[in-house]
């Protein structure tokens, strides 16, 4: 279960151009949304934000107190500076903690594949996160792919091999494959059936050139 974290916000009035001010000041501009709410337009401490966005990521629920309200909420868009990537605007997402909803886990490899000590086998790690139905406070941070069974090359992890916590359905297609044992890249080697470099055109003389 993903911990829950706090975060308390300000009524913000600065808009537009105004904008650029706030953040001078210190503060960064949020929005609060869900069904049912007017959206609510705030601002929060800028490195108290960071922190709580550090910690929580998109699947942890943050609780903003807002004009002695607590809403239940998810991050749902960050914008940054394309350059700096200092945050600009962050977009939170009120839902019922009651109802079942769909988000995105990130997988993260775990163990040692001996195919890699044995054959010198290299991962492909095709696919990176999956998509989950669950209550809102039981979001995994994350699940965990073991690679320990992977001993021959060409072996593969597929989705349905993954386990999940109780109360957490995983709706992505299971015979989707997370990883895959591929051969050892040999360098300098020309596949078969690969176009191979053009025979140097012969060398004309000069009386051929000026014909």
């Amino acid at each position: 279960m993903a911990d829950t974290h706090q975060l308390d916000a300000q009524p913000r009035e600065a808009r537009g151009r105004h904008l650029r001010r706030l953040r001078r000041w210190g503060n960064t501009p949020i929005h609060i949304y869900g069904r049912g709410l007017e959206s609510i337009a705030a601002q929060v401490e800028t490195p108290i934000l960071r922190r709580v966005v550090i910690a929580a990521g998109r699947n942890s629920p943050v609780v903003v107190t807002f004009e002695g309200s607590k809403h239940f909420t998810f991050i749902r868009e960050i914008q940054k500076d394309p350059v700096t990537s200092e945050v600009l605007h962050i977009d939170f997402l009120q839902v019922d903690a009651s109802l079942r909803m769909q988000s995105q886990v990130t997988l993260r490899l775990e163990g040692e594949a001996p195919a890699i000590r044995l054959h010198r086998g290299e991962i492909s790690f095709n696919l990176r996160d999956v998509t989950v139905e669950c209550l809102p406070t039981e979001v995994p941070h994350e699940l965990i792919v073991d690679i320990s069974g992977m001993a021959e090359l060409g072996s593969v992890v597929h989705v349905s091999q993954l386990t999940a916590p109780a109360g957490v359905i995983i709706l992505t297609d299971p015979d989707e494959i997370i990883v895959r044992m591929s051969s050892p890249t040999v360098p300098g080697t020309i596949e078969e059936g690969a176009p191979t470099q053009p025979d140097a055109p012969e060398a004309t003389t000069a009386a051929e050139a000026t014909e």
